[in-house]
């Protein structure tokens, strides 16, 4: 660090560095005293930049990971820190293992001294301090001497963080499925937000025989819902075409009723299964006895719709479609159908007032 600071800098001799009488005023005093101004500038970058690199322990940058468990004595908590190598540091919170709801971000300055580790937040004038021990190269244990009164968590004046990539998912995420089919298990990977609803972040598919892991399918983060962590996954052959297929709750469309769930078909070529966009993308889906496939939305208090859809050479065909629209007169109710027959479209309009119910 000292030398990579000064690299192409002239060294200054000792006599440089002697400031020369002002009452000398020739040419050439005049130039050793501007030499000398340099080199005194110079020698003071390198003092700071080496008092700036030794305030630093180097073996803090990096990002980490750091998490307060709910089964703990405080409020859930996970976040990544990020140490530069300039003094600068990032830490983000967030609401859940897999670090996908973000609470907020801290930016900051960092510095180490005497097994101390200061950081001094954006906008905030005091320092946070913590005693810090390096366990190998990618664990970190923190401790905070002076507990806070302020701290939403008087237990969280000690914690661990791992080195980014190095703090694999436990099993303890990994729930067995309660549905199985003939030749397959299931287990799903759960995260669980502050109200404990449990969502599906990654699937593995099981041979039931052999009960080696055939399959993993990683990044899902699917929808937060109440029920139990072993009862995410649902089966449905939801093609028609003999073979199970794995269906998640995906989104559940905020205040409104359009939620969707994300498909996995069973693919009798490759034997995975593989994820069906078509499906996936439909709101409020629902798999029927007759072979077909609905969809329905509201976009608003006044107007709903619904399609239906069979499948056609392995894509979504859509057979049938019905909306209905409240006027916004007041006056009438209006309800148009289609059907889709031999390869042609009948539409059907109906108007009634609002006070007489439609068909």
């Amino acid at each position: 660090m000292r030398q990579g600071s000064l690299i192409g800098v002239r060294t200054c001799s000792a006599a440089q560095l002697n400031v020369m009488p002002i009452k000398v005023l020739s040419v050439g005093v005049l130039m050793t005293k501007y030499v000398t101004a340099i080199c005194l500038a110079f020698v003071y970058l390198f003092s700071s930049t080496a008092d700036a690199a030794e305030s630093l322990d180097l073996r803090i940058v990096g990002t980490w990971h750091g998490i307060r468990e709910r089964s703990g004595k405080c409020e859930f908590l996970a976040w990544n820190s990020t140490f530069l190598p300039d003094g600068r540091f990032e830490i983000s919170f967030f609401a859940n293992k897999k670090r996908t709801r973000l609470l907020q971000t801290d930016l900051g300055n960092w510095n180490t001294k005497d097994g101390k580790l200061e950081l001094k937040v954006d906008g905030v004038r005091t320092p946070e301090v913590y005693l810090y021990t390096l366990i190998g190269d990618d664990t970190i244990k923190y401790v905070n001497p002076m507990k806070d009164l302020v701290v939403d968590c008087q237990a969280n004046y000690e914690f661990i963080e791992h080195r980014a990539g190095k703090d694999s998912t436990s099993e303890e995420d990994w729930y067995p499925q309660r549905v199985t089919t003939a030749d397959f298990g299931f287990s799903a990977e759960v995260d669980s937000d502050d109200n404990e609803r449990y969502s599906v972040q990654a699937i593995r598919i099981i041979d039931r025989k052999t009960g080696d892991i055939l399959q993993e399918i990683r990044d899902i983060n699917g929808m937060d819902t109440w029920a139990q962590p072993n009862e995410l996954i649902s089966i449905v052959d939801a093609n028609f075409d003999g073979h199970p297929d794995i269906v998640i709750p995906f989104a559940d469309g905020g205040a409104g009723p359009n939620f969707t769930n994300y498909y996995y078909l069973f693919s009798p070529k490759s034997k995975r299964f593989e994820f069906n966009q078509q499906l996936s993308d439909l709101s409020q889906p629902s798999v029927n006895s007759d072979g077909t496939i609905t969809s329905a939305y509201r976009s608003s208090c006044c107007q709903h719709h619904s399609e239906t859809y069979r499948f056609h050479r392995g894509k979504l065909l859509l057979v049938a479609d019905w909306d209905r629209v409240y006027t916004s007169d007041g006056k009438w109710i209006e309800t148009t159908t289609r059907t889709l027959i031999n390869g042609r479209w009948h539409t059907k309009f109906q108007r009634v007032p609002q006070n007489q119910k439609a068909d």
